[in-house]
């Protein structure tokens, strides 16, 4: 609820992220009716060109994707870097904002 209300645009983006099914049947369920992305199978973010500036990522623990806090940006399997912002940082996930 706390990524939720830190989510200033009705028809924002979401891209979920997470290696925990549980929690992220919870996280897209109490995220609803926010336009979410989850690759269920492939516990990872779509290809950067998919991404777009306002995108949300929503990171829940244990994942995956390599976020560089100090530099602020995700780094892909592939080499690319996607720039994004820290919106919210806590224990039940961290959310980011592509810029």
């Amino acid at each position: 609820s706390e990524a939720k209300s830190r989510i200033e645009a009705p028809d924002a983006r979401l891209f979920l992220v997470s290696n925990n099914d549980y929690g992220a049947m919870l996280g897209a369920y109490y995220l609803a009716p926010i336009n979410t992305y989850w690759d269920r199978r492939g516990q990872t973010l779509p290809p950067a060109d998919y991404l777009s500036p306002g995108d949300y990522i929503l990171l829940i623990p244990p994942h995956s994707v390599m976020y560089q806090s100090g530099a602020s940006v995700i780094r892909t399997a592939n080499g690319k870097t996607i720039p994004v912002a820290e919106i919210m940082n806590a224990p039940q996930g961290l959310l980011l904002q592509v810029i």
